[in-house]
């Protein structure tokens, strides 16, 4: 999904949240925050949100997704008919970091040489 697909409240809604874990604004209109996964204990903010794009993504975990899962994760209503019903969403325990691995063809050939 993206941008256009969501309304401006649920969009704005998300950057509010993202603002509030140690959010600012960077000069291409992102908003660089806090790592929304739990696993992440982030100090720094390291996590971008854009608006724009309706994607975040953390440089650190090098994982990210859409504004379904950040609402997921910041436990933030869904938007009525988008898998939510509008209801809060119990955010997951952690990421996946197989998914990382998954993401990245050539992390997961070095640690599969590795274990093995």
């Amino acid at each position: 999904m993206t941008a256009p697909d969501f309304t401006q409240d649920f969009l704005i809604e998300l950057g509010d949240a993202a603002l509030a874990r140690e959010g600012k604004t960077t000069a291409n209109s992102e908003i660089l925050f806090r790592c929304p996964f739990p696993d992440h204990d982030d100090v720094h903010p390291s996590a971008r949100w854009s608006a724009l794009k309706a994607t975040f993504y953390c440089d650190i975990c090098q994982t990210g997704g859409g504004a379904l899962q950040l609402a997921t994760l910041l436990g933030i209503d869904r938007p009525k008919g988008m898998g939510g019903g509008g209801r809060k969403s119990t955010p997951p325990k952690q990421h996946c970091n197989t998914a990382t691995l998954r993401m990245h063809p050539r992390r997961l050939r070095r640690s599969q040489a590795a274990s093995g």
